[in-house]
């Protein structure tokens, strides 16, 4: 679902808050924090703020007529 990961009113209350979760994490001492797919204001706050972004890399496969998977991988040569 597209939209706002930090629910604020404008900049400053969205650096508050992400300043208060960082906090929170740090004082229960969690070994990461997570917050997918930000919107791009946000992740830029967040780096800022010192997290890492993450960058995803999919791959997807389209049947170009094998009648399975298995079939495909047959086709493939060991080079």
């Amino acid at each position: 679902v597209q939209g706002a990961r930090l629910l604020a009113h404008s900049a400053d209350a969205r650096a508050a808050l992400l300043d208060t979760l960082l906090a929170v994490a740090r004082q229960s001492e969690l070994s990461s924090l997570h917050v997918l797919f930000p919107t791009t204001d946000e992740a830029e706050q967040m780096r800022a703020a010192g997290m890492l972004l993450r960058h995803g890399v999919q791959f997807h496969w389209c049947n170009a007529g094998f009648g399975s998977f298995d079939d495909f991988l047959a086709a493939l040569e060991q080079k």
